[in-house]
């Protein structure tokens, strides 16, 4: 990755699995970017949630800590208990 991959983005997803790689992407943002750092919610200007649905309602989930795997498990247990 390259300084110059993040010039023209207005959102940046850092998420791969090498945290000092997803830190030197925060690092080389610019102030108008907005990060998002799975690694580091610290690092996050934003968070993704996870959309399930029940009958009339759309229900977004997002864990306190950032993990989407923890994420995914929650809505995977809430579909279960309300088929």
């Amino acid at each position: 990755m390259k300084k110059k991959d993040l010039q023209k983005a207005d959102l940046i997803f850092a998420c791969t699995n090498d945290a000092l790689l997803n830190a030197t992407i925060c690092r080389d943002k610019a102030p108008f970017q907005w990060m998002n750092d799975v690694s580091d919610k610290s690092r996050s200007d934003f968070w993704n949630v996870v959309l399930t649905e029940y009958e009339n309602f759309q229900i977004g989930i997002a864990s306190r800590d950032g993990n989407p795997q923890e994420t995914l498990q929650f809505k995977q247990y809430l579909e279960e208990k309300f088929r």
